[in-house]
């Protein structure tokens, strides 16, 4: 009996060492893909409230400043502290007697050699927002 008991520890560590690394593998992946969707989601958020911004302060200032200002501040306030994220970018807004229009961009550096082996060097998130004027 006894040495039944051993041999089954035995192979339940060769098993656990066998399916260790497609684990940390797995780990590793979902880790990255958070990472990436979290930047996405401030990315996004930054291009709404810039043209959020845009909207509810004309014709009173200057439309496409107030926008761009609004949404580089949300990026700085949602991305700021991350190291990863290796630029942040909102280009100037389309402003017309309708609509503002923004577009924000960050670029998400990976953590993990998996993801710099699967990814260039970062992962760039862009995001538009077009709000009409009422």
């Amino acid at each position: 009996m006894d040495r039944r008991l051993r041999s089954d520890a035995g192979e339940a560590v060769l098993e656990f060492a066998l399916l260790a690394p497609i684990l940390l593998l797995i780990l590793a992946s979902i880790l990255e893909t958070g990472r990436v969707f979290d930047a996405w989601v401030v990315v996004h958020n930054a291009a709404r409230e810039g043209a959020r911004a845009g909207v509810v302060a004309a014709p009173a200032v200057d439309v496409a400043a107030t926008a761009q200002q609004a949404a580089e501040r949300y990026l700085a306030v949602g991305l700021g502290a991350r190291g990863d994220v290796a630029a942040t970018l909102v280009e100037p807004p389309v402003v017309t007697a309708e609509a503002v229009a923004v577009t924000a961009r960050a670029d998400v550096a990976p953590y993990t050699p998996l993801g710099r082996a699967v990814v260039s060097d970062t992962v760039p998130v862009r995001a538009s927002a077009t709000m009409r004027r009422q």
